[in-house]
């Protein structure tokens, strides 16, 4: 790994938490908008849900803490949402 591989990880680490799950990503609407979901862990601190919105060249980032009802609704969410993309 590069110098600037390792201090880009360390960066993204401290700045949005280290990646613990890639949960994949999925175009939400017909302006090809993206939405991107990963369970992340800032050290020393609970895993959180990350999502990322990508569109028109940028982003937009929040996160919930990712607790087991909150990991439950959000799969409820995605499964519907599932159901009226097909």
């Amino acid at each position: 790994m590069s110098f600037i591989e390792k201090t880009k990880a360390v960066v993204t680490k401290y700045a949005v938490g280290e990646l613990i799950v890639d949960l994949g990503s999925m175009t939400i609407d017909e302006h090809g908008r993206d939405l991107s979901l990963s369970i992340r862990q800032f050290p020393g601190k609970p895993p959180h849900l990350s999502f990322k919105f990508y569109s028109n060249g940028g982003y937009e980032w929040f996160a919930m803490d990712c607790t087991t009802a909150s990991a439950d609704q959000l799969e409820r969410a995605v499964q519907e949402m599932r159901k009226h993309m097909a």
